[in-house]
């Protein structure tokens, strides 16, 4: 009988020589071609004993390889050795692996933008035909009394209504004289006539707060002659329309993350004549013309950009960039009634760490630029951190073209994926994540206060109760990990809500001009809550909206089947079972946990996410589960999971 002895080795730099820093690679099984089997030990050697005179194969088995590892080359002499074993030498049989691990180069995090665009002055603009000013007053030689033309009260609704309701309209009231003595005279005695039909409108609460009075004197006739006709005419005061911005964009961008974003540009089209930015309702940037750069926005926050144009077109659209190839556009209808439109794109994290997945907005991915890790490899591989999954049917992009990952298990169960180039080194990938529980947030909810009939119905009550009130975020019976909750709410502009948690006030607050409140970091206790929101409308009444909400709890028991789990013992075949975490109200724990795995016949298998302590420790997901893996041994016998 013969003795083989062997050893799999990590090349680091793939110059095919074993340094000192290139260490072993343990758990890799190596077969013969009688069957038998061997596992590298923790400096990857391994050996066989009283094996047969004559010719063997032996070969790797890259299924137990570490998912960060491949063997240099898929030919088949990197995975199968043969050789002799006569003689008295003690031959040696080494397999060399390089690393396959794919390097995070930038992470980029999602952000939303919403538009829309409104036309200005538009029952303004109908009062004033082709733009002409209207003559509202006359004035006896000598006299700054007006002597309306229009009749102010009378006019209310058709001319003065409109010019208050549009805040946005400046209008100019003209004082003008026929010739009197001197140029500065007929300038005062025109202002003074302004002034005098300023403060009638104001008595009667006719204009808004956007009023300009000019007097020209002489300099504007109507009439020419000096006959009494003539001079009565030119004693006259106008109300003109300063020609106002013909378009206001509504445009919101949202950093949901906990990260910090910067870079972020807005270009409209139309182009913009100026534009202010708002961080809630302070304005912290003004800007005049071209390409608006948008000011850092902190984790968490939302940034308010009004702009305005005299270019108005049927439609009106902003492109957001990002610093990255991709660009968010968004185009709206230019309407009175001009809806939201919403889209995501993504923006450079300033860090190369993958954040918590609970920190992604309902809905949202990631994006992560990965690079090969230099070695020439054909192969590329990347284990998947917990918590998170690959977005199916997204086209790579890479240097060479568009590659789709292929899902695969390392030895421990890890999901991996993984790029095959053929016959090329390995490129640069862009791959887009997003946390499991998006998928499955159904599962998350408790069961919900109000059905979506009772909703419909409250709407309807505004027909008779004016104004209502609603809770747009969260959904009805969500569940939170942290008990400091984000509470938005949709309201009558102007008026005060409070919100309460069953009978006891949480935070009250004003509506916005957009008719948002957003209640932020709001403290709840552990456990099952009742949101109660109320606003006092300007019909005087009360309208309120609520639902129910749950705060995990601590860990308290696991729920999962009873029934035994069988193993294959093959040494290889992994095995995998879930049990739920839940907390004192059975409701599921979303605060990822530490759980404590030890078995006996079986070895847990996966991530050690804290290797200090005796056994393993996986992680509970966002929905509760607890997934795990077992490796069984070569004996059949019964065994344990603690």
């Amino acid at each position: 009988t013969r003795t083989v002895i062997g050893k799999i080795w990590l090349d680091l730099d793939a110059d095919g020589r074993q340094d000192s820093n290139e260490p072993g690679v343990d758990g890799v099984d190596v077969w013969t071609d009688d069957g038998e089997v061997a596992t590298t030990d923790n400096e990857g050697k391994y050996s066989f004993r009283n094996l047969r005179p004559g010719r063997h194969a032996f070969r790797l088995d890259d299924t137990t390889l570490p998912a960060i590892y491949r063997l240099n080359g898929s030919g088949i002499d990197e995975h199968l050795k043969t050789l002799d074993v006569d003689g008295w030498t003690t031959p040696r049989v080494n397999f060399r692996v390089t690393p396959s691990a794919a390097s995070v180069a930038q992470v980029h995090l999602p952000i939303t933008a919403r538009l829309k665009s409104i036309p200005l002055c538009q029952d303004v603009l109908r009062q004033f035909p082709e733009g002409k000013p209207i003559v509202v007053a006359h004035f006896r030689d000598g006299s700054n009394e007006p002597r309306f033309v229009i009749d102010p009260t009378q006019n209310r609704d058709r001319l003065f209504g409109a010019m208050a309701a549009s805040a946005a309209c400046p209008v100019e009231i003209a004082g003008h004289t026929d010739v009197q003595t001197t140029a500065a005279a007929d300038s005062s005695i025109s202002l003074a006539r302004a002034r005098a039909v300023l403060q009638h409108f104001r008595r009667l609460d006719l204009l808004g707060p956007y009023v300009i009075i000019r007097g020209y004197g002489a300099t504007q006739p109507v009439a020419t002659g000096t006959d009494f006709l003539a001079r009565q005419l030119n004693r006259r005061v106008e109300l003109r329309l300063v020609r106002p911005p013909s378009v206001e964009h509504h445009l919101a961008v949202s950093n949901e993350n906990r990260e910090p974003i910067e870079g972020l540009t807005a270009e409209f089209t139309p182009a913009i004549d100026s534009a202010v930015v708002l961080n809630g309702e302070e304005i912290i940037a003004r800007h005049q013309h071209g390409p608006l750069p948008l000011p850092g926005m902190a984790p968490g926050s939302r940034l308010t950009i009004r702009a305005w144009s005299d270019t108005q077109d049927d439609s009106a659209s902003v492109v957001i960039q990002t610093g990255l190839a991709n660009k968010l556009q968004l185009t709206v209808a230019v309407s009175d009634s001009s809806a939201w439109a919403e889209r995501r794109t993504f923006a450079q994290a300033p860090s190369t760490t993958l954040p918590d997945p609970e920190t992604i907005a309902e809905g949202a991915s990631v994006e992560l630029l990965l690079t090969p890790p230099g070695t020439g490899n054909h192969e590329m591989t990347y284990v998947l951190p917990s918590g998170w999954e690959h977005v199916n049917g997204e086209p790579e992009s890479t240097n060479g073209g568009s590659h789709q990952p292929r899902m695969q298990r390392d030895r421990n169960g890890q999901s991996v994926l993984h790029w095959s180039f053929k016959d090329q080194p390995a490129e640069t990938v862009t791959v887009h994540l997003r946390p499991t529980r998006h998928t499955s947030a159904s599962d998350l909810r408790i069961a919900a206060l109000r059905t979506a009939d009772d909703r419909a119905a409250e709407k309807k009550r505004a027909f008779v109760a004016g104004p209502g009130v609603e809770i747009f975020d969260p959904a009805d019976g969500r569940v939170f990990s942290s008990d400091r909750v984000y509470i938005g709410v949709r309201g009558e502009p102007g008026a005060r809500v409070e919100l309460f948690s069953e009978d006891s006030l949480l935070a009250d607050g004003t509506i916005r001009a957009d008719g948002i409140h957003d209640f932020i970091a709001v403290q709840l206790a552990r456990g099952p809550h009742t949101l109660r929101l109320r606003m006092l409308n300007s019909w005087n009444q009360e309208r309120w909206d609520s639902l129910s909400v749950h705060v995990s709890g601590a860990p308290a028991k696991f729920i999962g089947s009873a029934a035994p789990i069988r193993l294959i013992a093959d040494g290889q075949t992994l095995h995998e079972f879930r049990l739920r975490l839940v907390d004192q109200w059975d409701v599921p724990v979303v605060t990822p946990t530490y759980v404590t795995v030890e078995a006996d016949g079986a070895e847990p298998a996966g991530t050690d996410h804290e290797t200090t302590s005796v056994g393993l420790q996986v992680q509970s997901d966002r929905l509760g589960w607890v997934s795990v893996r077992l490796k069984p041994g070569r004996d059949v016998r019964t065994g344990t999971v603690t």
